[in-house]
């Protein structure tokens, strides 16, 4: 908690020092998925990965593969147990984009917009038992806006939340 929190208050401020290099946004988001595997298969998750082939960027791997892996931690909080969570990376344009969806019950509307905020945890299942103090998405928003990206999330009707973020192409 205290390491995110200071990984916050230096985004924030503008802080971090970003390490950014080329690479492929889709060998990234796999090795990211490697760190999340363990969670997935221990609740009978299953976590497809769907790639639209090379997509060049410039970023910081290591932040960009933090993350996925918080988004995808997420996603597996808020899965039921059997289901799938589909994490996808596709080039759109200028921007290589980067999608995960969860089979949940999706997310509050009123809070859709708040879902990136420090500490929110919303409703239900997005509670303190189901782990997280709120503060990993409002990361990964620190770190895409520093990439010069956006990330959002939205409820797909009977399938769940929906998370997407882009990052310039090189």
């Amino acid at each position: 908690l205290i390491d995110d929190l200071f990984e916050l208050s230096q985004l924030e401020a503008h802080a971090n020092a970003f390490e950014m290099i080329e690479v492929d946004l889709s060998a990234v988001v796999e090795s990211a998925l490697e760190g999340v595997a363990m969670s997935a298969v221990a609740r009978d998750i299953r976590v497809d990965f769907i790639g639209d082939g090379p997509v060049p960027v410039k970023i910081d791997p290591t932040r960009i593969a933090r993350v996925v892996a918080n988004l995808v931690d997420n996603a597996l909080r808020h899965a039921p147990d059997g289901s799938t969570v589909r994490v996808s990376v596709a080039a759109r344009g200028k921007w290589g984009t980067v999608t995960v969806q969860d089979e949940g019950s999706g997310i509050d509307p009123d809070g859709l917009e708040l879902i990136f905020t420090r500490f929110y945890r919303g409703e239900k299942s997005r509670s303190r038992s189901h782990g997280g103090a709120g503060l990993g998405l409002a990361i990964a928003r620190g770190i895409i806006e520093a990439h010069g990206g956006t990330v959002w999330a939205e409820n797909v009707t009977g399938a769940g939340a929906r998370f997407t973020f882009t990052v310039p192409v090189r």
